[in-house]
């Protein structure tokens, strides 16, 4: 009888994350000093958080970038909604930073990609992305000192804000998916 021991993947995907996460961050980091990782407990299926924070003057930064990316990519796997196309999130930002100031490139990336509010109030909320929209927001909290919000709880807090007047065309349609991807 073969006696097989069954592999806590938690402790794996922890050691990895925040290996990875160590590894991404000596090599975006100009200074070459290693990140200091706190971990606390996060809340989708009970994975831990890494928590890298840049306030906003650094956001304009290809480390504040990188560590977005990443943390995307992380929130991505560990709500198991992972595709490809996410390896191309937010891509075009540290290229055009190269030529424009940052609020342009953030204006333009609002308007212009799929998981934010903006593209969908131009283009109309059926195009919304709302899974990606999901998982940049849950993702916010890793990278953002000021952003300490799970994806509920931003749109909670947007709705209540900036878009208001939208309230009726949002809410049925963000808190279907989020549903989607809690179950």
């Amino acid at each position: 009888m073969i006696v097989r021991k069954r592999i806590n993947t938690n402790d794996i995907t922890n050691y990895l994350v925040c290996s990875v996460w160590k590894e991404f961050f000596l090599i975006a980091n100009t200074n070459k000093q290693e990140p200091e990782l706190n971990i606390e407990k996060y809340k989708f299926h009970s994975e831990y958080k890494v928590l890298m924070g840049f306030d906003k003057s650094e956001r304009s930064s290809f480390s504040y970038w990188f560590a977005h990316w990443c943390a995307f990519q992380m929130c991505a796997l560990n709500l198991r909604r992972w595709k490809f196309k996410y390896l191309f999130h937010d891509f075009e930002k540290p290229w055009m930073k190269l030529f424009c100031k940052y609020k342009t490139v953030q204006k333009w990336h609002r308007n212009h990609n799929s998981h934010h509010l903006e593209y969908g109030l131009k283009h109309g909320w059926d195009k919304v992305d709302w899974e990606a929209l999901i998982i940049d927001w849950e993702c916010s909290r890793f990278t953002k000192t000021e952003a300490q919000l799970d994806a509920y709880e931003t749109m909670k807090l947007e709705l209540d804000t900036k878009w208001k007047e939208y309230c009726n065309d949002i809410s049925p349609r963000f808190y279907k998916k989020l549903y989607e991807m809690m179950l």
